[in-house]
């Protein structure tokens, strides 16, 4: 007989994580308050967290300024779960080159169940709509992105999953989601409509896949007024990917990346369901 989840235990899990993600989110030093506040924490068992975190070694304290921030052991936690990408690779430093070089926030990008899930968000002057925000996979242009890697089957049962679930207007046709989805599959990308036209959006693409780890997407936060249009950051997309995931293939990648002309519009499946 399986016994019930501990309420408490499940809470202070939950705690534990969401301390991570603040530091992860805000990448610098914290004080107690300011964790409490985020998450509407009692003040004492903040305290006594993030004093557990240090005793374990998970988090640094500052005595004189009163403050955290996370050690070198969250650094390198779960970097053995995806070591093509994150011990031996370079995602997290291309992340930050693409930020810094496009002017555009990156977003690392994977599925939790039926939801999309920013794993990383490196900020760069652009913001998210709120379209885009973290959601169910078919609601958003990285979620469809991710769903794409599934057979038609797999797809129509998850949109019909996720259809019964969502408000009307976020329902989605699932025969414009296959023509989505294979405008997706023959280009590599998912482009919001109207990026080269400079009306905002997703450029993104899947990360190579190396057998240990799930569906991971990469994306391009494109601004309002941006003009480069679509080839240009799918362009910058190939060539950081050979750059930093690949670097043994930059070469090839780089000779058939030069020019990549835009795929045609990718019109949303956004509709009510049929």
């Amino acid at each position: 007989m399986t016994r019930p989840l501990d309420v408490k235990t499940i809470k202070s899990a939950k705690r534990v994580l969401q301390v991570f993600e603040f530091f992860d989110s805000s990448r610098r030093e914290a004080t107690v308050m300011e964790i409490a506040r985020e998450y509407g924490y009692p003040q004492s068992s903040t305290s006594e967290l993030l004093s557990c975190l240090v005793e374990l070694g998970f988090l640094h304290r500052d005595r004189y300024r009163r403050t955290y921030r996370p050690t070198a052991k969250v650094a390198v936690l779960g970097a053995w779960t995806s070591p093509a990408l994150f011990r031996r690779g370079g995602v997290l430093a291309m992340m930050d080159e693409l930020a810094s070089d496009l002017d555009c926030s990156v977003v690392l990008a994977g599925c939790v169940g039926l939801n999309v899930e920013h794993l990383e968000y490196v900020h760069g002057g652009t913001e998210l709509s709120e379209d885009e925000q973290p959601g169910a996979i078919t609601t958003t242009t990285v979620g469809r992105l991710l769903l794409s890697v599934n057979d038609r089957f797999v797809i129509r049962k998850r949109v019909h999953h996720i259809n019964s679930e969502v408000a009307e207007d976020r329902r989605v046709r699932v025969e414009d989601l296959f023509v989505e989805v294979d405008q997706m599959r023959k280009h590599g990308f998912a482009i919001s409509p109207g990026v080269s036209q400079g009306q905002g959006g997703i450029v993104a693409t899947l990360l190579p896949r190396d057998g240990a780890h799930d569906e991971l997407a990469i994306a391009l936060v494109v601004g309002e007024g941006d003009l480069r249009g679509a080839a240009f950051f799918m362009n910058a997309l190939r060539d950081a990917i050979a750059s930093h995931v690949h670097p043994d293939r930059r070469g090839s990648v780089e000779r058939h990346s030069r020019h990549v002309p835009p795929p045609p519009a990718m019109v949303p499946a956004m509709a009510q369901a049929s």
